[in-house]
């Protein structure tokens, strides 16, 4: 007997099959505790992850009150490890957001018009994805500036061409049918059409691929960082942590590899997630 012979709501088996799929539990999980962490980082993180001690220079793991070490300049590595959660996530999730705002519409626009305003639009998001994707975060970044929200624009300006690209082609297959072609015939604009009654049936796959392009986001975040034109210390982040433990990786390695396991962690942990909102969105995988 399938779930659906025994009266499950829709809500009920989406949920079924994503408890179903462990790994995505497990991301899941994982995802909900980064953000517990970046959300209490000032209650979590044992000391201040700014203030220098010249006395506590390179402590190994361990040692004292401090469990992962400090770095050159005394700074404790837990406490910037957990505050660097905090910057991942906020550049994550706002870019992927912001992005989505910019793209989304675009692809709609581009599906529901077609013809020259079709062909505009996606030779613009031709020329944008043809570059790849940290060396047009390179350019951007360099144009306006280091700074977290300036990062998180240009991250957003670097995933906007994929978000059109993604909704673009739900659009097509939405465009002539009968509910729309309904909608058309009550005199209902072009413009309510497309974000009252096509966005909604759009939604799933976008939300499918935003949790996939947070952890882009947050490992182009570190990469960016890492070469200097991210997040400007002393702020922590995980990619500037990682690009100041390398000078150090025959003394102190665990400079470079506490924010590595952290950005690996992360990275794997929204890879998994997205996996089970795939399975959710799949109706192959629910028996529909």
């Amino acid at each position: 007997m399938t779930e659906a012979k025994v009266g499950l709501s829709p809500a009920q088996r989406k949920l079924r099959v994503f408890l179903r799929n462990r790994a995505a539990v497990a991301g899941a999980v994982l995802v909900i505790l980064l953000v517990v962490v970046a959300v209490a980082a000032p209650w979590l993180a044992p000391h201040d992850p700014v203030r220098q001690s010249a006395a506590n220079r390179l402590k190994p793991p361990g040692t004292e009150n401090y469990l992962l070490g400090t770095d050159r300049f005394g700074r404790d590595t837990l406490s910037r490890v957990v505050w660097g959660a905090r910057v991942s996530l906020q550049v994550g999730v706002a870019s992927v957001l912001l992005g989505m705002a910019i793209g989304v519409p675009a692809g709609i626009i581009a599906g529901y018009k077609g013809g020259r305003t079709d062909q505009v639009l996606m030779r613009a998001v031709d020329v944008a994805l043809s570059f790849p994707t940290l060396v047009l975060g390179l350019i951007i970044v360099a144009l306006l500036g280091s700074g977290v929200w300036k990062m998180i624009l240009a991250i957003a300006l670097v995933n906007a061409p994929q978000f059109a690209r993604v909704a673009r082609g739900p659009t097509i297959a939405l465009r002539d049918a009968e509910f729309v072609q309904a909608a058309r015939a009550l005199g209902t604009s072009d413009l309510r059409i497309m974000f009252r009654h096509v966005l909604p049936n759009v939604m799933p796959d976008i939300i499918t691929v935003s949790s996939l392009w947070v952890a882009s986001a947050i490992r182009t975040e570190a990469n960016l960082s890492f070469l200097g034109l991210g997040v400007a210390p002393p702020t922590p982040s995980w990619g500037n942590m990682v690009r100041e433990g390398i000078d150090f990786l025959g003394r102190a390695p665990w400079l470079a590899i506490a924010p590595a396991a952290a950005i690996f962690l992360t990275i794997l942990a929204f890879n998994m997630l997205g996996d089970g909102l795939r399975d959710i969105a799949d109706p192959r995988t629910r028996g529909e």
